[in-house]
């Protein structure tokens, strides 16, 4: 648990709302049980999480969280809790809130209960409003998991190979693409991952600074693409991301960023 977290704790500080984010979605909602049972405990309260009805998880169900969800818990905010002292929800994979959605959840942010703490897992808050992410203390954790065994460095080659006009290399590789059509958010993330470095590189010049130093040299072949440029593309990446949650399709959607970064560093 990240030694803030403990501070909080020990000199009763603790925040109405957190997000805890980290790429491991599992890790994540663990780590929000396990500060849950702190916070209990510290007030007094033994009760397993299980057993607690003043404990509440909000889970998405194929990666949506509804807005029923969310009404119902905004009503269960406001209500006294059991204990007397404390009431935690865990909102896991809110990245999965649909826009009216998150629009309810600022409500009870703006307007929290004294007695309510509400914790959010993400592996991604910049997935999230920013009215959301203004009104939580922002956890990170520095965990990172392999995507799906994702090829970056067949990736890297073909977008980089793109982006130097050689469209062709999209149609020989469908299957590559093909191949990740269920793990579509980790190939969207790995893509993004790959501009993001590029962004670090024309920073800082420093292939030490990468995430991922294996595709430095196709990094180098494009480095000469403009910075407000590459970040046109991070936000595209992210809006198609979005789309997923509204079944907006695969194929279509990866066609139209290469067609999009097609020739750009020609």
């Amino acid at each position: 648990m990240k030694d803030i977290l403990e501070v909080q704790l020990n000199n009763d500080s603790i925040s109405h709302a957190y997000i805890f984010e980290s790429k491991d979605t599992e890790k994540n909602l663990v780590r929000a049980r396990e500060f849950a049972e702190k916070i209990f405990q510290k007030n007094n309260v033994f009760t397993k999480l299980q057993f607690n009805d003043d404990y509440k998880e909000i889970i998405d169900y194929n990666n949506v969280i509804t807005i029923d969800q969310i009404r119902q818990m905004i009503k269960d905010v406001y209500m006294k809790s059991y204990n007397g002292k404390v009431k935690i929800y865990v909102i896991h994979n809110c990245q999965n809130l649909r826009k009216e959605s998150s629009n309810a959840m600022l409500k009870v942010l703006e307007e929290p209960s004294k007695l309510s703490i509400i914790i959010l897992t993400t592996n991604n808050s910049f997935n999230l409003l920013s009215t959301i992410r203004s009104r939580c203390q922002i956890v990170k954790f520095d965990d990172e998991v392999v995507k799906n065994n994702i090829d970056r460095s067949k990736l890297s080659s073909i977008i980089v190979s793109i982006m130097k006009s050689n469209l062709a290399d999209y149609f020989k590789n469908r299957d590559f693409f093909d191949n990740y059509k269920e793990a579509k958010e980790d190939l969207i993330d790995t893509i993004t991952d790959f501009f993001g470095d590029l962004l670090i590189y024309k920073y800082t010049k420093d292939a030490e600074s990468l995430k991922y130093d294996l595709w430095i040299s196709d990094i180098k072949k494009v480095s000469d693409i403009p910075f407000d440029r590459i970040e046109e593309i991070i936000n595209m990446l992210h809006e198609i991301r979005e789309g997923f949650k509204f079944n907006v399709g695969y194929q279509l959607s990866i066609e139209h960023f290469l067609f999009s970064i097609w020739g750009i560093e020609a």
